[in-house]
């Protein structure tokens, strides 16, 4: 949720490829994993989800959010299998998209020689983009690549790589000698706790009811794609098909969004779009909740299709303004101080 901005409101208007390569022979692996379709990846289709994510799935937001973003697509069959652990070379993939580097990454005619043994064919360029764009320590992960690619990402790994690709690395490095709020923190390793001191912080990872962080459980493709919806407010450069801003008209199924810069964006709310709030991940809202100055965040493809609407803010904002009124004008509603 961005920060209310003091300019919104006019005072005029009251209402309205490795930098070091390590050459060490690479076994390919010949199945594709879950996160496939790379030529597809770079101008999707606008996806609301998968046949194995239900409507009364705990993340059914989050994954949806990043399938319409393209973050996430789900294996050769269209599944997404939200309660399988997520591989390390998966986590990549999802991060590099997120970042919005895989054209960049697949722009490569080259076949990158990575230090891991495993890394299947499709995700080596988004391995090899982490690496060149340091979000893949070689230093930290040379010592165990034997089965890298493939190997579970750990919850201490997957806050790592999701400080680091919101370019959150320096709050890490501030937070590394603090111990963790967590009753495990002896468990996990100094050289991540800044990480997930930071990923707590920026509310992208949570602990367990007993306190405990457990930082080499398992993460789910579910939680992963809660993890990186989390995150994704925080780029610096977001996706084209995001548009934030506060609702300052509603015509049927139109929405009028202006940002933070007056900029003004026209939406078409879809008759299969979804909407959420920001107060409850699992709590579903219809259309006619969507109200006049409402800061939303919405996903819309190129055509202002809206299929994503959460409002962020229900909050009316109001701003206090003194002055000699100069003009009224009635058809506009506006007032000019």
């Amino acid at each position: 949720m961005m920060d209310r901005p003091s300019p919104y409101w006019k005072k005029a208007v009251v209402v309205s490829l490795i930098a070091a390569m390590t050459a060490t022979g690479t076994a390919y692996a010949e199945t594709a994993g879950d996160e496939t379709e790379p030529t597809e990846a770079v101008t999707p289709s606008m996806r609301l989800g998968f046949p194995d994510v239900s409507p009364s799935h705990w993340a059914f937001k989050h994954i949806s959010k990043l399938a319409l973003l393209g973050i996430v697509q789900g294996d050769h069959l269209g599944l997404y299998n939200p309660e399988n652990p997520v591989s390390q070379q998966d986590v990549i993939i999802m991060a590099i998209r997120m970042m919005g580097l895989e054209s960049e990454a697949l722009a490569s005619t080259s076949t990158p020689v990575l230090p891991f043994d495993d890394v299947r064919n499709d995700a080596r360029p988004y391995v090899a983009m982490a690496i060149s764009k340091g979000l893949i320590n070689l230093q930290e992960e040379i010592e165990d690549a034997k089965n890298w690619g493939n190997r579970n990402a750990t919850r201490d790994w997957v806050a790592k790589m999701i400080v680091r690709a919101i370019g959150k690395e320096y709050d890490a490095i501030n937070r590394a000698e603090t111990p963790t709020p967590f009753a495990d923190n002896d468990a996990i390793s100094p050289s991540v706790r800044g990480y997930i001191n930071a990923a707590v912080d920026l509310k992208l990872v949570n602990g367990f009811e007993d306190g405990t962080f457990r930082p080499s459980g398992e993460v789910t493709r579910a939680q992963m794609a809660t993890f990186l919806s989390r995150a994704e407010q925080y780029l610096e450069r977001r996706s084209s098909r995001v548009i934030t801003g506060y609702v300052t008209d509603i015509s049927g199924a139109n929405l009028t969004i202006e940002d933070e810069n007056g900029r003004s964006s026209r939406v078409r709310l879809q008759s299969n779009a979804l909407f959420f709030t920001y107060k409850d991940d699992t709590r579903r809202l219809i259309p006619s909740d969507i109200q006049l100055y409402n800061e939303v965040y919405v996903i819309a493809d190129q055509n202002g299709n809206g299929y994503f609407v959460e409002v962020t803010n229900d909050e009316t904002p109001m701003e206090s303004i003194e002055g000699t009124v100069v003009d009224v004008d009635i058809d506009k509603l506006t007032v000019t101080l």
